[in-house]
């Protein structure tokens, strides 16, 4: 990886904060850990994005102009959701992970080739596929805990 690809991900803070750093990028993401609601903030200094957790006390930091950009974009498609730390919780944990898994197989969908066949991505496409229905048989036994024994 050159300098330049590194630098570009890297915000350097000189003089004020673009307005788009000026305002979280949304109010609430759901923790990875527990699924409870997470207020997004910004740092005091370089106001870049960062979440506690009031649940499970878990910190994330956005860091870097492409971690900020994938937050942004992820909230704003709407497919993440935030739990209140009922039993169902594990439940919203496997859809928001299914989810997660999905967007990146249409990614790497993306940059497979009609033409040529790249042996490796499909394999990952399929591991990927693979883990998706696991934690999809997981949450049908949430959801009829009965049937499945």
């Amino acid at each position: 990886m050159g300098n330049k690809e590194v630098s570009s991900n890297v915000n350097v803070t000189l003089g004020q904060p673009s307005p788009e750093a000026e305002t979280p990028p949304v109010e609430w993401f759901p923790c990875p850990l527990c699924n409870s609601p997470m207020p997004v903030r910004l740092t005091g200094k370089k106001r870049k994005p960062y979440c506690q957790c009031l649940s499970c006390m878990l910190q994330i930091f956005f860091r870097g102009k492409v971690a900020i950009a994938r937050l942004r974009k992820l909230i704003a498609s709407g497919i993440l959701v935030s739990g209140d730390n009922s039993p169902s919780d594990m439940a919203l944990t496997l859809y928001n992970r299914i989810q997660m898994l999905n967007l990146q197989v249409g990614q790497l969908r993306e940059k497979s080739s009609l033409l040529f066949s790249n042996d490796d991505l499909e394999n990952v496409i399929s591991a990927f596929e693979n883990e998706i229905a696991n934690l999809q048989d997981k949450l049908k036994t949430i959801v009829h805990p009965l049937r499945n024994k």
